[in-house]
């Protein structure tokens, strides 16, 4: 299903919003549409934009909606999930719509601001006579221009804030099963992530519209398909292992998700879940085909073990994008935010020992580097020994996929597996690649 194991795709250091345990209330929608959602819900509400722009890792389509007085809305995109809406910000002078924020509208004094929103932690000056106010512990960013009117108002996707997920809030099967089959399209929708993807009969659904209008008329179909999904959930016994099981799924960017797998099931094998940092809602849900086009393995590009450690290598000793050194000053490792997703066909030779802990280590130095939980390199305790053209590799390889790799795949059946790239380790002061193994296929054939 898409992003299953798209740990590693996309390495950038970004600054976003910290959130702290006192924080505020996070504010998802803005003139109806909600963070988390597909580009295409913007383009099928408003058209294609007036204006897009990219800066850095990020795009930003802009709508200019009136002139006089003048109103406009910018929908920003992040390059690691570029059909999803990342921030909306609602700008201008016009004061006759309301955009769904806190009661406030542009226009607004300052005072009327601080009695809506609070007393910012933070004024910064944002130039052109405008002053923008945060707010501890929220997703929103606010601008008063002149010092007498508010000007912007601009939320963040509060995904992106690597709070660690609470496992005491996992919701339950028992409740995750009423909701679906018989819950109202409003109830069924405070479960879901805007984002969802729906999978039946090898077609992905998803919101096309703005929330309020999908929940009151069902119009790309969303809420009847998981209805009808949901149907066959009650015949799932939860006591049994080969028809229930409850997992962790790790990917890079992002919270661990937790999954519900039902495996004699026909129409859905699976729901994701996803945290954003206040909650679990549902990201996937069904059966996805194996041969949609959208599949998270197309990101992966062909290519070899050999030239990740050979080109790739000689990249990175020139132009590390993290170098660590020792007290000696010789350097420990180098890291890479550029992953060179990579594809290839090796020979399973059965082979495992437990990943060195300088390995370890340097996971944990790459996970820390990249705002992630050092703890997360624990999911590669174990390596396997490979071959590639006669060539060995030893790749840790995740946890999630032990089970797998020991009953489908024998010793010397050729496989096709899926690599990212970490960087550059030092045994004995001399360079060497490091990759890890997030997915694999058993059986590939020759091509």
């Amino acid at each position: 299903m898409r992003g299953s194991f798209q740990s590693f795709l996309i390495f950038t250091v970004v600054l976003f919003f910290s959130l702290t345990s006192n924080a505020q209330p996070i504010i998802s929608e803005l003139n109806g549409f909600h963070l988390g959602q597909f580009r295409a819900v913007t383009h099928s509400e408003l058209g294609e934009p007036d204006d897009l722009q990219t800066r850095d890792e990020y795009a930003y389509e802009v709508y200019y909606l009136t002139e006089e007085p003048p109103l406009y809305l910018v929908f920003q995109y992040h390059k690691s999930e570029p059909q999803i809406i990342y921030s909306i910000q609602w700008s201008g002078e016009d004061k006759s719509i309301d955009p769904g924020f806190r009661g406030l509208r542009l226009g607004a004094t300052p005072e009327e601001v601080e009695k809506a929103l609070g007393k910012p932690s933070k004024k910064i000056e944002a130039g052109e006579n405008r002053t923008r106010w945060e707010f501890e512990g929220a997703n929103y960013s606010v601008e008063i221009m002149d010092g007498k009117k508010l000007s912007s108002i601009r939320i963040v996707d509060e995904r992106v804030e690597g709070r660690d997920p609470d496992v005491k809030a996992l919701p339950k099967f028992d409740e995750v099963k009423r909701i679906l089959q018989n819950g109202s399209n409003a109830e069924i929708a405070s479960i879901l992530s805007p984002g969802v993807e729906v999978y039946e009969d090898g077609k992905v659904l998803y919101f096309k519209r703005k929330m309020k209008p999908e929940v009151a008329d069902d119009s790309s179909k969303v809420f009847s398909t998981i209805r009808k999904l949901a149907k066959e959930l009650s015949g799932v016994d939860r006591t049994k292992p080969d028809e229930y099981d409850e997992v962790g799924r790790f990917r890079y960017g992002r919270d661990v998700l937790h999954v519900l797998k039902f495996s004699k099931l026909k129409g859905i094998n699976e729901i994701v879940f996803m945290w954003t940092g206040r909650k679990w809602v549902i990201w996937e849900i069904g059966m996805e085909s194996p041969n949609n086009d959208n599949s998270w393995m197309n990101r992966y590009e062909p290519g070899s073990l050999k030239n990740l450690a050979t080109e790739k290598l000689k990249n990175l000793i020139a132009y590390p994008n993290v170098l660590m050194k020792g007290p000696d000053g010789k350097p420990i490792v180098r890291l890479s935010y550029n992953s060179f997703p990579t594809r290839t066909r090796v020979v399973f030779t059965g082979e495992t020992r437990k990943t060195s802990e300088s390995r370890i280590k340097l996971l944990e130095y790459w996970l820390t580097a990249l705002g992630r939980a050092k703890s997360e390199a624990k999911l590669f305790e174990n390596e396997f020994r490979f071959v590639e053209n006669g060539e060995t590799y030893w790749l840790p390889v995740q946890s999630t996929l032990l089970p797998d790799l020991k009953t489908e795949v024998k010793n010397g059946d050729t496989i096709e597996i899926y690599v990212a790239w970490v960087g550059v380790e030092y045994v004995d002061e001399k360079p060497f690649s490091f990759a890890v193994l997030n997915e694999f296929i058993a059986n590939s054939p020759q091509k």
